[in-house]
């Protein structure tokens, strides 16, 4: 009986025993020699966004590697990509219903799980069964590198007999499977140029898996050592590392949920997650959590913010914290605070906002005074936030009521103190106006960089279209994309003086993704410049840097900022080449006084640490 088994095997095998070789991004398999012929991978991206209305694919697009073939009237496909989340809405279905238990004897999924090639057995996620009138099709999922996919699957409308061949031949191909791991590319020498001249130091540090090419802009935070710690997240939850002084990796720990921000803290650091991910259905909110964490990364304890809720009605719901830009965390004194804007419900036809800001103690957790003040900004499409010794200011980036970049203040010392719900120490404050016809959701493509607090006044970069509205553009890609400028906006910490000034003014080139950070003497701004082409949809850009004095004039030339980012050859790329959301963390002030810029590499397996003396 042994002896038939194996023969049975051997003949199953035999159809790729000497077949070709195909290589998609990290595995490898062999297939018949005639399933081979004619077909080739094929390479393309793919995605949906979590950011904002305009920046849907390029936002979170990834590569993704595909190969398929037809053999003996069943259609096989082989598909890999390096973000988790492509096929998160994948359900097994029956139709007709009664059909499930019938047609179970046809799917033979145990074959796949007790396999005796070892990489595809511990790498076994999940099976999708379908069966729709007589067409069935059986998709397997093998999650790779922690945040990568390898999909196969079969697909015939013919008799079952022919659709459990193919699950043997499907079995012959995939024990042949193997995974290349891959090896990172070297990286040349950075040669700077203009007034960063030996004031930059390049680290390329190899992370222990890929990480998810989807949310690739890591959160990140320094340590009182002089270390940082860096949170990238994807749909299955968040990878946190810690980073010493030298740039090494010393612990590292996985959260279960969507890290969207993180404060550190005297025994650790606590983070702002949530339970659901590119949740663009407009009809339920998720769950918000306040966490604490040890040195290490792991959670010691976890509070509820904000219950995950349905809407009464749709379309009532704009991006609250499905970005990663939408909620923010700030710890001063022993005084801690969340801020956010939700729309929860539209009873009556109103919509209830909540939840503008929270307090709590770093000891006890979330506070009863300051949860609620609904004096809020309206469709809030961004938010970050900041503080100093007397106050935390809050700034968000609304679509309606007001529109435009807004500052919100709370006195640390009156919020701390008080025992009741209290909205006397907040007040808003209209910094930037963008102009617009009530819905036409210009907004959605400014973007604003994370306040900077410089002797005595406050500093935020906006990248906008200066007097554009939705209704009169002609540009196909976006509503404005390829006119953005930079524009300064300077304030004074209580609100009396405010100027802006134009810092960038440019036709045909964009300017994207503006970071602002002092070094000391001078302020760096850092943005990417991009150029959109039509005929082949792609763009072209550079990372620059200017140095500005704290009226907001030019100290320098605009100038390219070299790294090994920009050097990254299109072979190694596991990420589309696009500007958008590409821009890394913010920039990080370190406990020496220098700064660093974290952002994953193209290659989705290498982080760089760019630090500014």
């Amino acid at each position: 009986m042994r002896f038939i088994l194996s023969l049975l095997f051997l003949s199953s095998f035999f159809i790729v025993a000497q077949g070709t070789d195909v290589t998609l991004s990290t595995v490898t398999f062999t297939v018949p020699n005639a399933a081979a012929s004619g077909n080739k991978v094929m390479v393309t991206t793919d995605g949906i966004s979590t950011y904002a209305w305009n920046r849907l694919r390029l936002d979170s697009a990834a590569y993704y590697y595909s190969y398929s073939f037809k053999l003996d009237n069943v259609l096989f496909e082989f598909r890999e990509c390096h973000k988790v989340d492509i096929y998160e809405g994948f359900e097994t279905f029956f139709k007709p219903a009664f059909a499930q238990s019938k047609e179970m004897k046809n799917y033979d999924i145990t074959r796949f799980q007790t396999t005796s090639n070892e990489f595809m057995r511990k790498s076994f996620s999940n099976a999708v069964i379908e069966y729709d009138k007589g067409m069935r099709k059986l998709t397997l999922l093998y999650t790779i590198n922690q945040t990568g996919l390898f999909l196969v699957s079969i697909k015939s409308m013919y008799a079952a007999e022919t659709f459990l061949k193919a699950q043997q031949n499907l079995d012959s191909i995939l024990v042949t499977a193997k995974y290349n791991p891959p090896v990172p590319p070297a990286h040349d020498p950075i040669v700077q140029k203009g007034e960063l001249i030996n004031r930059t130091e390049h680290y390329a540090i190899k992370l222990p898996h890929f990480m998810s090419t989807d949310f690739n802009n890591p959160v990140v935070q320094a340590t009182p050592d002089n270390g940082f710690v860096v949170v990238f997240a994807h749909s299955e939850g968040s990878e946190i590392f810690k980073f010493n002084s030298k740039c090494e990796i010393v612990s590292k720990a996985h959260h279960d949920k969507i890290i969207h921000d993180i404060a550190i803290s005297e025994k650790g650091f606590f983070s702002l997650s949530s339970t659901d991910y590119n949740m663009l259905s407009f009809d339920i909110y998720p769950s918000l959590y306040l966490n604490k964490h040890n040195h290490n990364g792991d959670v010691e304890l976890s509070q509820v913010v904000f219950k995950k809720n349905d809407v009464k009605f749709p379309n009532n719901q704009v991006f609250d914290y499905y970005s990663r830009d939408n909620v923010c965390l700030e710890i001063a004194d022993t005084f801690g605070i969340i801020y956010m804007n939700s729309e929860k419900r539209w009873p009556d036809m109103q919509v209830l906002q909540s939840g503008a800001y929270k307090t709590f103690s770093p000891e006890n957790g979330i506070l009863k005074k300051g949860n609620e003040d609904m004096f809020h900004v309206s469709h809030c499409f961004a938010q970050t936030s900041t503080h100093d010794a007397k106050n935390a200011y809050l700034l968000s980036l609304g679509d309606s009521y007001p529109r435009g970049v807004c500052l919100s203040k709370v006195d640390i010392s009156i919020a701390k103190d008080s025992t009741d719900n209290d909205t006397t120490s907040f007040y808003h404050h209209l910094l930037y106006k963008i102009d617009g016809n009530p819905g036409d959701n210009y907004v959605s493509d400014t973007h604003i960089s994370e306040p900077l607090i410089y002797n005595n006044f406050m500093y935020i970069m906006i990248e906008t279209e200066q007097g554009a509205k939705a209704t009169i553009e002609s540009n196909e890609n976006s509503v404005n994309r390829g006119h953005n400028d930079l524009f300064l906006v300077k304030c004074s910490l209580d609100s009396k003086e405010l100027i802006v000034k134009q810092i960038t003014k440019t036709d045909k080139i964009e300017e994207v993704n503006p970071k602002l950070v002092d070094l000391g003497t001078e302020l760096l701004l850092v943005y990417s410049e991009a150029k959109y082409d039509k005929q082949s949809g792609r763009y072209t850009f550079n990372d620059r840097y200017l140095m500005l004095d704290e009226r907001g004039g030019r100290q320098s030339i605009i100038e390219d900022l070299n790294s090994f980012y920009a050097q990254e050859k299109r072979t190694d790329y596991k990420m589309p080449d696009s500007p958008i959301n590409r821009d890394g963390s913010n920039l990080i002030k370190m406990a020496d006084g220098s700064v660093i810029w974290v952002r994953l590499l193209k290659n989705a397996q290498e982080i760089e640490v760019i630090k500014f003396k």
